[in-house]
């Protein structure tokens, strides 16, 4: 085995002994430096890495013994996983040793914002004695609004409590469940944004929550009120929240993630009333060597024992049951993939049920949750931490088997408050899905195109009406299967091989007798 451990980023030096004192030999060179060394990373078998580091399909190359990348810290969005994953390359992360870290900088960026430390730091340094300008605001009974309740957004809220300040939560994949403490309200995302006195975002950077602060947001809040962005840039608008804070639309922001880091041209540089730090959440001497710590003991396990922990790319362990069920597992992922449509709030109980042997049945439950829980959660989810971040959200987790399904079936039901929802489905003899039952109707379809889902009254010229309605915004109908329920209901499914606009659900949602309405985009 090559012993050969690259660093391309600053690591604590107590990291660094553990990976010597192992038997590990380390090789310490810039990110711009590795061309120059081809013949040495040629025996690489470990990287490690933070945040400067971008390890790109190209740079593998250049490593072409490389086992494993260990990020010290969370993110990954610095590693190509995919391309990892190809080649067979571990990577690891460790999470958790960042969070107190991040969550006392929100804390003293937000007394620094409120007390105007820096701008009368800045005044005094130029020789000027300005107590009346900068009388601050206590935290004392105020309203803190925490947007994403994960590990961070929870520890922030611990610190908070400290300071007697008043706590409303948003995270619309947390059960409010899981809150038990009185001081704690979880509430509506508008509702949140309304109520607060002081704002912090602690959500993933995902695609819905690009730009979620931005100045309609804004418009809704208190003038008086605050903003705090240590997540990630861009979920607060940059030239939003500038314009928010030159207007005196809120009070002011404190910001240290940005759209381009390093930042060194941003709508904010100019803004009134704004704290900014260039990432510096995680910037600590003990996270640095908490997660440096953490990440040298976790390669030397594995190159030294192949002991895994924190994988964010580790394929299913036993690979020969996921061969003898590769199709079925594709399936419960995408019903994982579906469900999330049909359930968008948080959810309470998953109940995954097949009609196969019952070894099965935690490999099939794994692949429904990663489907399911890869749009919700905040960051990599696979089979090796799905079911520990379903049971951090509160969600109770049950397996059956179906003897009266047809071979192969897989049933999915999801409890969300008092909405209870099913979904069953398999793939015929041809390897091709084909839904069979949505809640209580019985449906034939198969699975290949996106799908429209609409509840609607059991009524003469329903499916007439629909299909115009598609028909005048030129979207192709591959499909229709209709089903009828009790009370006059029915239920019509129609697989479409074209995008879904809002403009047409808005008209299919309008026509007289549909009940509800749900698409689900075809998964390419």
């Amino acid at each position: 085995m090559n012993k050969l451990i690259l660093v391309t980023d600053a690591l604590h030096a107590d990291g660094l002994g553990i990976l010597t004192n192992a038997g590990f030999e380390i090789l310490q060179l810039n990110p711009d430096e590795l061309e120059l060394h081809r013949e040495k990373l040629k025996y690489v078998s470990g990287w490690i890495i933070r945040s400067g580091t971008t390890i790109t399909a190209a740079l593998m190359n250049l490593t072409p013994n490389l086992r494993v990348i260990g990020r010290a810290g969370v993110g990954v969005d610095n590693i190509d996983l995919k391309e990892a994953s190809r080649r067979g390359i571990l990577v690891l992360n460790t999470p958790g040793g960042n969070t107190v870290s991040a969550a006392e900088h929100t804390i003293a960026m937000m007394m620094s914002l409120v007390r105007n430390i820096p701008f009368a730091h800045s005044d005094l340094m130029k020789g000027q004695w300005n107590r009346k300008k900068y009388v601050g605001r206590e935290l004392a009974g105020k309203t803190l609004g925490v947007l994403g309740l994960g590990k961070i957004g929870r520890e922030v809220i611990k610190r908070a409590l400290g300071l007697q300040m008043k706590i409303v939560g948003f995270d619309p994949y947390v059960s409010p469940e899981n809150f038990n403490d009185p001081q704690i309200v979880i509430k509506s995302f508008d509702d949140v944004i309304m109520e607060c006195d002081i704002l912090t975002i602690h959500m993933p950077k995902t695609k819905d929550t690009m730009g979620i602060i931005n100045v309609d947001v804004m418009k809704k809040m208190k003038p008086e009120s605050f903003i705090i962005n240590v997540a990630r840039g861009g979920i607060a608008s940059e030239k939003d929240l500038a314009e928010a804070l030159n207007s005196d639309m809120i009070a002011g922001a404190a910001v240290d993630v940005f759209d381009t880091e390093p930042m060194n041209d941003s709508p904010l540089l100019g803004a009134k009333n704004c704290v900014l730090t260039p990432h510096l959440g995680a910037s600590t001497i003990e996270a640095s060597e908490q997660v440096t710590l953490q990440i040298c003991e976790q390669i030397v396990s594995y190159l030294s024992a192949e002991k895994i922990q924190n994988a964010v790319n580790l394929p299913i362990q036993n690979l020969s049951l996921l061969k003898d069920i590769e199709k079925e597992g594709e399936l419960a992922e995408e019903l994982g993939r579906m469900m999330h449509y049909l359930i968008p709030g948080a959810i309470k109980k998953v109940t995954l049920s097949f009609s196969g042997a019952t070894k099965y049945l935690e490999l099939l439950l794994m692949k429904f949750l990663q489907g399911f829980l890869k749009r919700r959660a905040s960051g990599v989810v696979n089979p090796v931490n799905v079911m520990n971040i379903a049971k951090d959200a509160g969600i109770i987790l049950e397996t059956s088997t179906r003897s009266t399904a047809p071979k192969g079936t897989i049933c999915a039901q999801l409890l969300s408050g008092e909405t209870e929802r099913m979904i069953c489905a398999r793939a015929d003899e041809l390897g091709d899905f084909r839904l069979r039952k949505i809640d209580d109707y019985r449906i034939e379809m198969p699975m290949r195109h996106g799908l429209l889902f609409v509840s609607h009254k059991d009524t003469p010229g329903m499916v007439g009406k629909l299909g115009k309605v598609l028909g005048d915004f030129h979207v192709n109908i591959a499909n229709y299967a209709l089903a009828e329920g009790p009370n006059f209901t029915a239920f019509s499914v129609i697989s479409i091989d074209t995008e879904i606009t809002n403009e047409l659900l808005e008209k299919c949602a309008s026509l007289e007798h549909v009940y509800s309405i749900t698409t689900i985009p075809n998964k390419g």
